[in-house]
């Protein structure tokens, strides 16, 4: 496996289901077309796939997997947006923005 200068997001080919391979190019498109500098796509790109393996193993199907990395992915370009630029701030946030979605639809 290769590891790619944007932090392995898509880069995990060989590794991924192929029902997931799909939302890994909807996250990774929805992050490029972010327009921030290259400093802050690595370490955003590094969030998003430490925060992905913190919860992945709570998706099963392939539409559940796609719309958590979407969502997962907006979390933690919302938070850089704002001017976050730490990794473990991005993913530690990101991780709080979608338990409180979650926790909203379920009503909880």
């Amino acid at each position: 496996m290769s590891i790619d200068t944007t932090g392995g997001l898509v880069s995990a080919h060989s590794v991924i289901p192929s029902s997931s391979r799909g939302s890994v190019v909807r996250a990774k498109q929805l992050i490029d077309g972010s327009h921030l500098d290259p400093d802050t796509l690595r370490v955003v790109y590094k969030a998003f796939d430490e925060a992905w393996d913190t919860i992945k193993h709570k998706y099963a199907s392939a539409s559940d997997i796609e719309n958590a990395r979407l969502e997962l992915a907006d979390a933690v370009l919302s938070l850089a947006q704002i001017g976050a630029k730490d990794v473990s701030v991005l993913r530690d946030g990101a991780l709080l923005v979608l338990s409180e979605k979650f926790s909203s639809r379920s009503g909880t």
